[in-house]
C-alpha cells in the first residue's frame, strides 16, 4: 500500500529550547502540541489520534494519556514508541498508516 496523497503534514510546532527550568517536558511538549494545533488552524476537538516518544526523565507510565488529559483531548488511536532516535520517522510512519487505514481522522506526534 502507498501512502502518497493519503496523509499530510498541516501544522507544525517548535518546542522552546535552552534552560527551561520553570517548564517539565509535559509542559514543553502541551506547549508545542498547543502551537501545532494553532498552525494547522484546527481545533483540539478535530486531534483523535497522539503518539508521543516515551520519557526516561518523567514519572509517566503512559505518557500519550498524560498528554491527552493536559490538553484536554480524547484520541481514539493513541501510543507511546521509543525506537531512540527514529522515534520521530516511526511515529510520521505509524500516524500516515493510521490516517490511510481510516483509523484516525488526524494525528498528532510528539517527540
Amino acid at each position: 500500500m502507498t501512502l502518497r496523497s493519503k496523509a499530510v503534514i498541516v501544522g507544525v510546532g517548535e518546542s522552546d529550547t535552552g534552560k527551561l527550568q520553570h517548564m517539565t517536558r509535559l509542559g514543553l511538549n502541551a506547549r508545542t502540541v498547543r502551537r501545532a494545533i494553532a498552525d494547522a488552524g484546527i481545533r483540539h476537538a478535530e486531534i483523535d489520534g497522539l503518539l508521543t516518544a516515551c520519557s526516561s526523565t518523567e514519572p509517566y507510565f503512559m505518557p500519550g494519556s498524560v498528554l491527552a488529559e493536559n490538553l484536554g483531548i480524547a484520541p481514539t488511536f493513541a501510543a507511546s514508541i521509543i525506537v531512540g532516535g527514529a522515534s520521530p520517522t516511526v511515529m510520521l510512519h505509524h500516524a500516515a498508516n493510521a490516517i490511510a487505514a481510516d483509523s484516525t481522522r488526524g494525528g498528532c506526534t510528539n517527540r
